[in-house]
């Protein structure tokens, strides 16, 4: 009989499962589904029900059950998940008959011994629950072969777990494991072993005599090496081992002959093992976030953390970059384009000229498009950078040309003369435009020096409010007071170029030497008429061993930030023109 004390919904809700009890008892029915009626307690005739082979109590808000519920000797399946059981009755011993049993979503604290006793049990399930300990007797289900402990709060496993010969699966995911027993080495039939979320500092070389194991997950844990031995799980198809401190791996891997997918996403590597070219069988290799590996973004593909990924990096192509940096097949890049940008008779030109320590000329030419032109300077390591130099025509009908070369990696000049007393004017529409077409997909804009030129001459010197500027555009670098004519503030520009080529990582980044022969193809082809299509791009790069796509799209990335290409459909004919003079 329901109790006193019960709701009316409660109420309602045991009538309910009585009713249903009953229908299955007259019917002599197996299969019994008493799940989401909102019950609170049990109907000990449950217990009369000794033919039912399969019980659903699931979504309830079951606090206990009655120890009638032993009195089932032919349930099979028994499911009592997302409910509000704190304990099970030892009684439950004596379901010597269950096969699959479900227990998920239960603020169960402790499992009775008698557990241990269901020696027909397959599937166990305790994933969500308030676990902080298993007892010895788990190790007793002789026939499990799936056991879901993940989302726990278990500090260490008893050894005992070893014993389940039979087990294939085991999940342990989410727990606050620091270490796991060696004896799980002993599960020589187990194929996925989910460890993710733990607090493993290590993981004992035991685990390498899983050989029949084809997933291990070791996502998220503090795991500083790997032992060797992880190396003979010869059917091993997916290891995972993204956020953990690994900074480097046992070469072992590399006989891993069947692995399809190796996550290493967000660790601490400084280097791979050459034999990790040896995974023929390799089609996913994520190495995201480890910057000590000086990995391109464009070389790894795109990050699986940040949005779905349909296209994949070919293991063997970032393979082969790394390699062949690694055997000195690389050099750094060195390279850099720099941008000048200001109104028409602003003096850019005349700044080129003298950073390149050409003459002065009185009466300087406008220029007509782009000017080009290359500018050696002296890196702090020896190694010269180049600067491609585009010299922008500041006549209002060329400035609709310039966003297509505007790009997030390049260098800005932005001239200023004070002859028309539009500095300011000028200053924030220069500014706003770099910030418009040249900030990355964050929004930041890129390093921008402001040239004040004209400052020694009579009536010329801009005059703009430099604090105001620089708090509205964050990305001025520095302002430098110039005058060509008496080479005031060359040195002083120079010096300023030089310190911000030294932040920006990709002017030395490795650029291998297939990369640059695929350079040096287009630039040898570049006189030709007819602008270089998608398919012709991409064939040359194949021809010099470019095979990979996402290679492709970041070699043409890195070339069009530096260099002008008359195959570019973006550049109409005759807008581009080279400096004036032999060194040009």
């Amino acid at each position: 009989m329901p109790d006193s004390d019960m709701t009316a919904a409660e109420h309602r809700a045991f009538d309910e499962a009585l009713k249903r009890i009953a229908e299955c008892s007259r019917r002599r029915a197996a299969v019994l589904d008493l799940s989401r009626l909102g019950l609170t307690r049990l109907p000990p005739k449950i217990g009369q029900l000794a033919k039912l082979a399969e019980l659903n109590l699931a979504h309830n808000r079951l606090t206990s059950l009655s120890p009638e519920v032993g009195q089932l000797v032919s349930l099979t399946r028994l499911d009592l998940s997302n409910n509000c059981l704190a304990a099970l009755p030892p009684e439950f011993g004596q379901l010597a008959s269950l096969t699959l049993l479900y227990l998920s979503n239960n603020p169960l604290l402790v499992l009775p011994p008698e557990l241990g006793l269901l020696a027909n049990l397959t599937r166990l399930d305790l994933s969500h629950t308030a676990l902080r300990e298993l007892p010895a007797e788990l190790g007793q289900l002789a026939s499990l072969t799936r056991l879901d402990l993940s989302h726990n709060r278990l500090g260490a496993l008893p050894p005992e777990l070893g014993q389940l010969a039979g087990l294939i699966r085991l999940y342990l995911s989410n727990n606050m494991l620091d270490a796991v027993p060696g004896e799980l080495g002993q599960l020589a039939n187990l194929t996925r072993l989910y460890l993710s979320d733990n607090k493993l500092g290590a993981v004992p070389a035991a685990l390498g005599e899983l050989t029949k194991l084809t997933v291990l997950d070791l996502t998220n844990n503090l795991l500083g090496a790997l032992p060797p031995e992880l190396g003979q799980l010869v059917n091993l198809i997916e290891l995972n081992l993204d956020n953990n401190q690994l900074s480097s791996l046992p070469a072992e891997l590399g006989q891993l002959a069947r692995l399809t997918v190796l996550r290493l996403t967000g660790n601490r590597l400084t280097v791979l093992p050459e034999r990790l070219a040896e995974l023929e069988a390799l089609e996913k290799l994520f190495l995201h976030d480890n910057p000590a590996l000086q990995l391109s973004p464009a070389v790894l593909g795109p990050d699986p953390r940040q949005l779905p990924t349909p296209r994949v990096a070919a293991p063997k192509s970032i393979l082969e970059y790394y390699f062949s940096r690694q055997a000195g097949r690389t050099r750094p890049l060195n390279e850099v384009k720099l941008i000048l940008v200001g109104a028409s008779g602003a003096g850019k030109t005349s700044i080129v000229h003298a950073m390149r320590d050409l003459p002065f000329r009185e009466r300087e030419d406008s220029t007509a498009g782009i000017a080009l032109c290359d500018l050696t300077m002296d890196g702090s390591d020896g190694q010269p950078v180049t600067a491609h130099v585009w010299d922008c025509s500041g006549q209002p009908i060329s400035h609709l040309l310039h966003p297509f070369f505007f790009t997030p990696r390049n260098l800005y000049v932005v001239v200023l003369s004070g002859r028309d007393h539009h500095e300011r004017e000028d200053a924030e529409y220069w500014l706003r435009f770099i910030q418009e077409f040249g900030s990355d997909d964050q929004g930041q804009g890129p390093p921008v020096i402001v040239a004040l030129n004209q400052w020694n001459l009579t009536g010329c010197r801009p005059e703009v409010e430099r604090g105001r500027l620089r708090e509205r555009f964050p990305f001025i670098r520095g302002f430098v007071e110039m005058d060509c004519k008496v080479k005031k503030g060359v040195a002083a520009l120079k010096a300023a170029l030089f310190r911000e080529l030294e932040r920006m990582p990709w002017v030395r980044e490795p650029f291998p030497e297939e990369w640059d022969a695929v350079r040096h193809a287009l630039a040898t082809g570049a006189s030709r008429s007819q602008p270089l299509s998608e398919a012709d791009y991409r064939a040359v790069c194949i021809e010099h061993a470019v095979k990979d796509e996402g290679q492709q799209n970041y070699l043409a990335e890195i070339l069009h930030h530096l260099v002008p290409l008359s195959m570019s459909p973006t550049i109409p004919a005759g807008t581009m023109r080279r400096c004036s003079s032999p060194s040009g």
